[in-house]
């Protein structure tokens, strides 16, 4: 009866313990360091335009826009759900001149460095000018001849495929830019 009293007692201690250290490890794993890059702007020693991950200095160039990184985001979950929540981001960030929140919403996934380098470069030329306004772009089906066999149901709203950015330009004209829209691990993001 003895020994059954002390096992127990073991038992308790053991689990005591083992909850004692699930206790101390939870904050340690319930706290996770945003998952999203920075990119910085820099300006390389011949005065081309660099952008990266890393700091400045590592790829020997000098911050060209000081402090400037894509942490400033306002969008819940880390990405654009829905293309209301798209437009608002990139309407921001040109209202801003922020490319890196730009770039934020970019669809990035397979893009080599140096394609990532010219469309970092196109980014910058659409934060440059002001916007007049931003319309999503929708492909209808062209309309079909009524039929005998026509149910009187309507066809579904189509989704946007695309953003159309209005934008002024310096000679006081105007300007559009067109991305493509991408669905991605449930969120939406510019590309093209």
């Amino acid at each position: 009866m003895a020994e059954e009293s002390q096992a127990s007692s073991h038992r308790v201690t053991a689990f005591a313990g083992t909850l004692l250290a699930a206790a101390l490890l939870l904050p340690a794993v319930a706290w996770v360091p945003s998952a999203g890059a920075q990119v910085r702007q820099c300006q390389g020693p011949a005065g081309d335009t660099v952008f990266t991950d890393r700091s400045c200095d590592d790829v020997g160039a000098v911050a060209a826009v000081p402090g400037a990184t894509v942490t400033d985001r306002r969008i819940l979950n880390g990405c654009a759900r829905n293309v209301r929540e798209l437009v608002w981001e990139v309407s921001t960030a040109i209202d801003r001149g922020d490319v890196n929140r730009l770039a934020g919403v970019y669809h990035w996934t397979g893009i080599s460095g140096s394609s990532g380098n010219s469309i970092m470069e196109r980014l910058q030329g659409v934060v440059a000018r002001p916007l007049l306004h931003v319309t999503p772009v929708v492909h209808r089906p062209p309309p079909r001849a009524w039929s005998v066999l026509d149910d009187g149901r309507r066809p579904e709203a189509a989704a946007p495929v695309a953003l159309q950015l209005d934008q002024l330009h310096p000679d006081g004209g105007s300007s559009r830019t067109t991305f493509d829209l991408r669905e991605h691990f449930g969120c939406v993001w510019l590309a093209g």
